[in-house]
């Protein structure tokens, strides 16, 4: 017994430590020993430092939250994320006490107004901080005098105007402050009094402020930095002697400002500087003394600035300089002895100059031997001769794009033994220059020439070649083998050319080909020359001219094949059925007017889907299409059918019904039909004959339409018409005659046509309509007579239609409409009469409108007499609410000599037998209320009455002793009462 009770609680314990811990945590990650914020995560860093991150995301800081739970005995990083549209943050002074083992600490996207004195208090430990997004941060002054330990501050993107004082961190090594609106050096915290050094300090990057001048004053403080960064500022002004006192600077960037002169004398105290950014500044000369003290300058950015020929005297003594930016200037000639002085070298960049002659005599490049990347793009070079390249043994890469280079000479390019990179683009070259020699060569383009013809031999040699452009030329074949001799090419792109013709085996030996591009070019057919690339990934034929997509032309192991804006007109059944890996197949912008549902199939429970693009097509949207509309919402990846991304994009130019285009989203698939001029039913044997009595021909004068073998529509409308005599098919479910000429309807006019469900005849000029016009048409459900010229309707025009639900008599000449017109009309739902002359309706229409869902009367000249409004106006006012049309329907009032609605002439109780039948039917629903209420108390009285006699029955039988009970207890409490009062 004693071993179960402890055993219990043993279990309890354990139970309550649970507890415990997960008061603590509310992370599905915590992989820490460690206690950890409810609202964070804790993760275990590397077991060997044990240092434990906690990560917060939280829409704002709050005033309430702790973080001392989080307390660890190991180093500990802190990462508070804001929600990026969260609220403004709220802090308070103790949020971060006792976090004594935390050294770094990541604010980002906390939108915090203010940081006190002591925001940062229990950090004593702190080293990293980092603030970024901050909104319109202000910090106090002494905000950082809790972290003496702190070595780098991080404060970007947070409009921050002055920072607080920084003097006291003198183990501060790195200050960030990116993105801000300072607008002084002063205000950056490093304005110390009293001779105090901030020793540790080696670098401060201010760029993206609002600098705008430049003391030697400034850095007093700091005068250890090596690593300075003022960039994409306003510096318009740098006093002479500004960074003498920084005499250990290596990294100086101050590009992208406003400055319009450099001194002279600027750097004459920094002989140890390696890296100088002066570009895309206001100045465009350099004096000749200017850099002359930099004798170990790596690099040097020059560009953007207008500089001319004279730039070249400064540079003389750079013999250190490895990389050297002067693209962007307005550099005619090239200073050969300059060039000979930097021999060490490794990237010039002369982009976008004037240099229209390289003196190949004078072998400019002869003593870079470590030159490596030369950019002389977008220069006004015709020719290369040969030796202008002497030297360059080592070079990587050579930019020539951009110029005016009608001729290569044949052993220019000789000396490029190590070159990988080439680019000839943008200029006038008829053929492809001699480059046997560059057998590294793995990235050549040559687009944007004048190239005719690809020849195998003006690409040989060039075995490693795996990139080469050869869009926007005139090339207008692709011969056989012509791509032979570059085994390991991977891209190659052949777009915006002439190309009409590819030969067969034009792509042997191309294994490694994995995108081929030959958009915008002249094709019709394509080959089976694709077959041999056994690797090919990407194939692009858009804007070409093909008719036709074939089964078997693409690798089975193609991803994606753009077919876009072509001519495709066909596309041969189960053309894509074996490419297990296609990806993406579109067929945007084509001729295509129908799509078999085999013509996409694709192979079953793939793990990837297939997406399909079909949009800017003609699409002829009949029953062949009905399985593309039923794709619509179909994520299904296992249909044996691609996805469809633009679905909702696709257009139907034809089809029933459709006369614009429309989005094929928004046609019904019902009326998706199929036009035919001969239909032979399923169970048909002799539609080869030409006697046969189940094959059914499409009158001449009208179009058929069909599907599924349930509906089958005649369209005949505005053909010109005057009589019924073409053969309609007896199979016809919709007959539509509107827009004829046709002025009599008889018995005989629809004879042996069982099968119709919708007629339309409006707008034919029908005049009259003979008794029984309809018979034997027992499945007809709505009929079209509106706007014709029908004046009489007789009793039997409709007999037989006892399936009718809607019928459309609206905008004839109707006068008359005997008594019994509508008898039979027992399925009747909808009723249109409006704008007739009709005075007065039949009885077989009145006793229709308890039934009918729908009626119109409007632009009928009703009467509003006693006789007529006893017959059948009270019956539509009870309606009135049902049928809206009634309360703007119009009658002429005899009375007042004008036309006045329907319900109002009610309203005013004109007719002594109105007022009567209102009375009457008031009358009747005042004692149906009567009756009801009576029948209610009829059987709830007896109900009541028994349980008021169990009440009182039951008070009456109460025990004496429990009443006695009761009484005793109102005397205690009585006498307690008068107790306390007496005290």
């Amino acid at each position: 017994m004693l071993y179960k009770g402890v055993h219990v609680w043993r279990v309890f314990s354990l139970f309550i430590e649970i507890i415990f811990i997960c008061s603590f945590s509310n992370s599905a990650d915590v992989l820490t020993s460690y206690p950890c914020p409810k609202i964070c995560g804790c993760y275990q860093g590397n077991l060997e430092e044990e240092t434990i991150s906690v990560v917060c995301h939280l829409d704002a800081l709050k005033p309430g939250l702790n973080f001392s739970v989080g307390n660890t005995r190991v180093s500990s990083i802190l990462y508070l994320m804001c929600s990026s549209d969260g609220p403004y943050s709220e802090v308070s002074e103790n949020m971060f006490i006792s976090l004594t083992s935390f050294i770094g600490l990541r604010i980002e996207n906390c939108k915090i107004p203010l940081m006190s004195g002591r925001f940062l208090f229990g950090l004593e430990s702190l080293e990293h901080l980092e603030i970024k997004s901050a909104g319109t941060l202000k910090m106090s002054d002494s905000l950082f005098y809790h972290v003496p330990k702190v070595t780098h501050i991080t404060i970007t993107s947070s409009h921050v105007t002055k920072m607080p004082d920084l003097c006291q961190s003198s183990n501060l090594e790195y200050l960030n402050l990116t993105n801000n609106d300072i607008h002084s050096v002063d205000l950056s915290g490093l304005d110390c009094e009293n001779d105090t050094i901030l020793s540790e300090l080696s670098t401060v990057i201010l760029d993206k402020n609002s600098i705008s001048k430049l003391f030697k004053r400034n850095f007093r403080s700091t005068p250890y930095i090596t690593d300075l960064r003022i960039a994409d500022a306003r510096l318009s002004t740098i006093e002479d002697d500004a960074f003498s006192i920084l005499k250990r600077l290596v990294y100086l960037d101050i590009t992208n400002n406003s400055l319009t002169k450099v001194s002279p004398s600027m750097f004459y105290e920094n002989s140890d500087m390696q890296v100088l950014g002066l570009g895309r500044n206001r100045f465009s000369n350099v004096h000749n003394d200017t850099l002359r003290t930099l004798q170990d300058l790596i690099v040097l950015t020059l560009d953007d600035l207008g500089l001319d020929n004279l730039v070249w005297g400064t540079l003389y003594s750079l013999r250190a300089l490895k990389d050297l930016q002067l693209q962007n200037n307005r550099i005619t000639a090239l200073d050969q002895e300059v060039l000979f002085n930097l021999h060490v070298l490794q990237n010039l960049n002369l982009g976008n100059n004037s240099i229209s002659d390289l003196n190949s005599k004078q072998h400019l490049f002869q003593n870079l031997k470590e030159l490596r990347f030369l950019h002389l793009n977008r220069n006004k070079l015709q020719k290369i001769s040969s030796g202008t390249f002497m030297g360059l043994t080592n070079i990587v890469s050579l930019d020539l794009s951009g110029n005016k280079i009608q001729q290569i000479e044949t052993t220019a390019l000789e000396d490029l033994n190590s070159i990988t990179k080439l680019d000839f683009s943008q200029n006038i070259l008829t053929r492809i220059p001699n480059i046997k020699t560059c057998q590294k060569l793995r990235w050549l383009d040559i687009s944007s020439n004048h190239l005719k013809k690809l020849t195998s031999a003006s690409l040989e040699g060039l075995s490693n070649l795996e990139y080469l452009n050869l869009s926007s030329n005139h090339i207008t074949t692709i011969e056989r083998n012509v791509l032979l001799s570059i085994p390991k090419l991977i891209t190659l792109d052949l777009s915006f050319n002439q190309v009409k013709t590819i030969h067969v085996d034009a792509f042997d030996g191309l294994k490694h080909l994995s995108e081929f591009n030959i958009h915008h070019n002249l094709l019709k057919t394509i080959s089976k020359a694709f077959l041999v690339l056994s690797s090919l990934k990407i194939v692009d034929l858009s804007f070409n001219m093909l008719m036709e997509l074939q089964n078997g032309i693409f690798p089975d192991h193609v991803e994606n094949i753009d077919l876009s804006y072509n001519r495709i007109g066909n596309i041969s059944e189960y053309a894509i059925r074996n490419h297990q890996y296609l990806r993406r197949l579109s067929l945007k912008g084509n001729k295509l007017t129908t799509l078999s549902k085999n013509a996409l199939s694709i192979p079953r429970n793939l793990n990837k889907p297939t997406m399909a693009y079909l949009a800017d097509n003609p699409f002829n949207c009949d029953c062949n299409l009905i399985w593309l509309r039923r794709k619509i919402g179909d994520i299904s990846m296992n249909s044996g059918l691609p996805m469809v991304g633009d679905i909702y994009s696709i257009l139907c130019f034809g089809g029933y019904e459709i006369r614009t285009p429309k989005p094929l989203a928004d046609v019904n698939p019902d009326n998706m039909l199929c036009a035919f001029e001969a239909y032979c039913t399923n169970t048909c044997t002799c539609c080869e004959l030409d006697a046969c009595d189940c094959l059914y021909r499409c009158p001449k004068e009208c179009s058929c339409y069909a599907v599924s073998n349930t509906s089958y529509v005649t369209q005949c409308s505005n053909r010109g018409l005057n009589t019924l005599s073409v053969q309609i098919p007896f199979l016809t479910t919709e007959l539509s005659l509107d827009r004829n000429n046709i002025s009599d309807i008889n018995s005989k006019s629809f004879e042996g046509l069982f099968n119709i469900r919708v007629i339309h005849l409006d707008q034919c000029g029908i005049k009259t309509l003979s008794n029984y016009s309809f018979i034997g048409l027992p499945l007809l459900d709505i009929l079209f007579l509106n706007n014709n010229n029908i004046q009489r309707i007789t009793n039997g025009v409709f007999s037989g239609l006892w399936n009718l639900t809607e019928l459309h008599l609206e905008f004839n000449e109707l006068s008359s409409i005997e008594d019994n017109a509508f008898m039979g009309l027992e399925s009747l739902s909808i009723l249109f009469l409006h704008h007739n002359n009709l005075k007065t309706l039949p009885n077989s229409a009145i006793r229709l409108f308890w039934k009918l869902n729908d009626i119109t009367l409007v632009g009928n000249p009703l009467s509003c007499n006693c006789d007529i409004m006893n017959s059948f106006l009270p019956r539509l006012t009870d309606r009135s609410k049902t049928f809206p049309d009634l309360n703007v329907s119009m009658c002429k009032n005899a009375r007042f000599r004008k036309q006045t609605t329907v319900i109002y002439n009610l309203a005013s109780r004109n007719c002594a037998i109105i007022e009567s039948k209102k009375i009457n039917h008031e009358t009747y629903e005042r004692w149906v209320y009567i009756v009801i209420s009576l029948i209610v108390i009829v059987m709830f009285t007896p109900i009541v009455i028994y349980g008021i006699i169990t009440i009182l029955y039951s008070r009456r039988n109460r025990p004496v002793n429990q009443q006695t009970s009761i009484k005793g207890i109102y005397e205690r409490v009585n006498l307690k009462a008068e107790s306390s009062s007496i005290v």
